[in-house]
Parts: structure tokens; C-alpha cells; sequence
């Protein structure tokens, strides 16, 4: 565990390096604060009122049920997604960019849960897909829309807002979730179904980019493929011979690549009227 540890501060510390490049550290670490705090009480009740998973003993520091490291990383993962709904949707309303963001963090859960499953980071008590139920890999969107919202839409009780309204939202939305739908979905579901649904999603999601040349800030692709090499080894380790998830994980990396390809670009100059 010390090593998958020393690789999540690694990330951590890259992150932070990134964003004290681009100038907006302090703005980062403002609400980083208030996500992470947010993060650990929405985590903490989540494992306390369900029992639904639970964290490896093996972990060092944790407050209650939750590891501090995995408090820690949750602002990155959410901020990363903000960064890039608001690239990728810059007019959008705050409600619709922090549903976008919500649904960029559930894609990065569904690519980082069955790694850290499989790694013994922490373990299910439900069944799904790869050890993880689709409730799980729905909570971690769940969470960082509302976070997101309340943070953007009541910004003078911001500390309120997100460490009361977040979770609560979360909660909600999470037993409506599980008793209307989630809870009469075949168990476990099929690994090779997720790869099914993946692949050509992903697919689709790379024609889009091409076709409508989105563009994110190079610091945040950089940042996310570091995280995401991290979990890539997580999977060379722990899970290399499973062909499942490997090919599963593996599906992935071509909408990033793609978007990191047309960021890296020279921005297509616009003719000016004659």
C-alpha cells in the first residue's frame, strides 16, 4: 500500500504543479478545501448508513471509514472535470456545465473503479460489473454535480452550500437511483457486457471530438493522462491478466488522446470579413 500511496501523492503534487503554472492555485485551493471536506462527510455516511463498500485497513490515515489521501484526491477529480465541461461548454448554463462535469466524473469512475477494486484499495459489498456495482460508479457524478452547483450557484454560503446541500443531494438522488432502478438490474452483471458498451461509446465519443475539434487547456490533458497512467499501472500490477479489464480500461484512452491531439493543435485562424 505505501507504494500505490507514494503514487497518489505523486499526483497530488503534479496537480497542484500544474495548476501553480497556470496562476489559479489560490482560486484551486479555496475550493479544494471545501470539496475535500465535503467529500470525506458524503463518503463517511455513505459507508456508515449503507455498507455498501469499505476501505482496505491497509490504507495510513484515515478520519473514521475514509483514507485522507482519497478525501485529498476527490477536489482533483472533480475540479479536472469542471475544467474541462467549461472548455468544452463555455456558455452553458451552471446547471447544465455541472451535469456535464457530473457525467465526466462518472466516465473517470467507471474507469478507475474496477482498477482499485482489483487492486484491494477498497471492495464491494454488492455485486455489478468487474466487483463494482453501477450504483457506486453513479455516486461519484452524483456527488460532484451537486458539489459543483452549489459551489457555482450560492457562492456567498459556499461553505454551506457544499458541505451541507451536496451531500444531502447526493443521498437523495442515490436512494432514488437505487430503489427505482439500480436495485432490480440483474446481479452481477456481465464483465464482457461493460466492454460492449464501452468500446463503441468510446468510439463515439472520439468521432465527436474530431468532428468538433473541442479544446481543453494542455495542463489539465497532461494532469489527467498522469492520474490515468497511474491506474494503468495499478492494472499492469494487479490485473494484467485479466483480458476483460484490461481490454475494458484499455477502451478508455482514445476519446483522451484524441482531445489531447486537437488541444496540442494551433487554433484554426478565423477569416476576417472582407
Amino acid at each position: 500500500m505505501i507504494g500505490v500511496e507514494l503514487g497518489c501523492l505523486g499526483v497530488i503534487a503534479f496537480y497542484l504543479g500544474a495548476r501553480a503554472i497556470r496562476g489559479d492555485l489560490a482560486e484551486f485551493a479555496r475550493k479544494a478545501a471545501l470539496l475535500a471536506s465535503a467529500a470525506w462527510l458524503g463518503e463517511d455516511t455513505c459507508i456508515r448508513l449503507y455498507g455498501f463498500y469499505s476501505y482496505s485497513p491497509a490504507w495510513h490515515g484515515a478520519i473514521d471509514r475514509v483514507p485522507v489521501l482519497v478525501a485529498v484526491i476527490w477536489p482533483l477529480v472533480i475540479l479536472s472535470a469542471d475544467t474541462l465541461a467549461r472548455a468544452l461548454r463555455p456558455r452553458a448554463t451552471a446547471g447544465a456545465r455541472a451535469t456535464l462535469a457530473g457525467a465526466l466524473v462518472v466516465l473517470d469512475a467507471a474507469f478507475i473503479e474496477p482498477a482499485s477494486v482489483q487492486a484491494g484499495l477498497w471492495s464491494w459489498t454488492v455485486p455489478g460489473v468487474f466487483g463494482v456495482p453501477l450504483i457506486g460508479i453513479l455516486g461519484w457524478g452524483l456527488f460532484a454535480g451537486s458539489a459543483l452547483y452549489a459551489l457555482e450557484r450560492l457562492p456567498r454560503r459556499a461553505a454551506a452550500a457544499t458541505l451541507v446541500l451536496a451531500p444531502l443531494a447526493t443521498h437523495a438522488m442515490l436512494i432514488v437511483g437505487w430503489w427505482g432502478l439500480l436495485r432490480w438490474l440483474p446481479r452481477p452483471l456481465p464483465d464482457l457486457g461493460a466492454l460492449a458498451v464501452v468500446a463503441p461509446a468510446s468510439a463515439a465519443l472520439t468521432w465527436v471530438i474530431t468532428r468538433t475539434g473541442a479544446r481543453v487547456p494542455m495542463a489539465e490533458m497532461v494532469s489527467r493522462l498522469v492520474a490515468a497512467t497511474f491506474f494503468f499501472v495499478l492494472l499492469g500490477v494487479y490485473a494484467r491478466e485479466v483480458g476483460a479489464l484490461v481490454a475494458y480500461a484499455a477502451a478508455f484512452a482514445p476519446p483522451y488522446f484524441t482531445l489531447m491531439v486537437v488541444s496540442w493543435r494551433p487554433a484554426r485562424a478565423t477569416p476576417s470579413a472582407a
